[in-house]
């Protein structure tokens, strides 16, 4: 697994901590529709310590990990800070410790599920930090490696075999004959390139001089755009070319967070 990774993801979930801090709980957050900052406290904070207990208990049953008991976030919110913290520094210490990484639930299909979890956390953080920053009116910021990290998080999971079979109408609506979706970096060397196909997506690192439809702009911008936390139409230091509603018809079917 990737120490830096799971290094930021320790870091971004005490930035969190340090904003939750005093907040009223039951402010919206305005990027995840239905949710109120208690909601996503104790997603991040119950997230990160189910991945713990998993992996820590090596269990690679699907059903058996999907029934492991939550921990919900303490009822009174001078306790989230703390809670939050502990949380990130237990599943850093457990996933960088774990070396059964073939016997951990992997829904990626992917056979390592410490490698997994390891880029999810990372990934989880990296995007809800965007949601704490919106619903507290802080400024959002993420360097561009790591953006890049955490878009691959996403695209990869979205194009995992595993990811297809569990989520209702994914598939279908996402079986095409070769449509190409190119998301281009222009802060980094960094593209992805997503095919449509029986699969039902074929994602790889190519840049491409033509695809059906393609969006470029900074790593911090395509992450927001890409996790549906900044809609396309606002993402103006992002360029698209081609089949628009190519673009739009993925972003529609990528609404795997909140609800």
């Amino acid at each position: 697994m990737d120490t830096t990774q799971l290094n930021s993801t320790v870091t971004q979930t005490e930035e969190v901590a340090g904003w939750v801090d005093g907040a009223d709980p039951t402010t919206p957050v305005p990027t995840c529709p239905g949710w109120t900052l208690t909601n996503l406290v104790g997603h991040i904070g119950s997230t990160q310590r189910w991945v713990t207990q998993l992996v820590a208990e090596g269990i690679g049953d699907p059903a058996a990990a999907f029934a492991l008991a939550s921990e919900d976030a303490p009822d009174d919110p001078s306790g989230w800070p703390d809670w939050l913290r502990t949380g990130a520094a237990e599943v850093r210490a457990t996933l960088a410790g774990a070396t059964n990484g073939a016997d951990v639930f992997d829904p990626s299909g992917g056979g390592d599920g410490v490698v997994f979890w390891s880029r999810r956390v990372f990934g989880e953080i990296s995007v809800h930090r965007i949601d704490a920053a919106a619903t507290l009116d802080r400024r959002y910021t993420i360097d561009a490696p790591s953006a890049v990290a955490a878009i691959d998080d996403w695209l990869g999971t979205i194009a995992s075999p595993g990811w297809a079979a569990v989520v209702p109408g994914f598939a279908d609506a996402m079986r095409g004959t070769g449509q190409t979706i190119a998301w281009v970096g222009e802060d980094v060397d960094d593209a992805w390139l997503l095919r449509r196909t029986d699969a039902p997506l074929e994602l790889t690192s190519e840049r491409v001089d033509e695809a059906d439809v393609s969006i470029t702009g900074p790593a911090e911008q395509l992450l927001q755009v890409v996790s549906r936390r900044l809609p396309l139409e606002k993402a103006t230091a992002c360029t698209v070319r081609g089949d628009r509603a190519e673009l739009v018809h993925l972003i529609d079917h990528m609404d795997w967070v909140a609800g």
